[in-house]
């Protein structure tokens, strides 16, 4: 399947790499190829506001760094919150 060839191929770019910004900077480009997604980021809560601390943008603006959390809704924030991966789409 598709989902299985892209962890090979993310295991193969990984695998050699040690430092972690490299790592995350490979992740978020690949997990974006594989989805054809415009953009990927690594996101956290900061109080009430959603901070990115790295993305990865194919096409479009770069992301805002700092959100308000409230622009995303309960369902998302409860989910963030739990420690779940969230895909917003537009």
């Amino acid at each position: 399947s598709a989902e299985w060839q892209f962890v090979i191929t993310l295991t193969e770019h990984l695998r050699p790499l040690r430092d972690p910004l490299e790592i995350q900077a490979t992740a978020l480009r690949l997990l974006c190829e594989h989805l054809q997604a415009n953009r990927v980021s690594f996101a956290y809560i900061d109080g009430n506001d959603f901070a990115v601390s790295r993305s990865y943008v194919r096409d479009g603006p770069p992301l805002v760094r700092r959100r308000p959390l409230a622009r995303f809704g309960k369902v998302v924030i409860d989910s963030c919150r739990r420690g779940e991966t969230s895909v917003l789409t537009t």
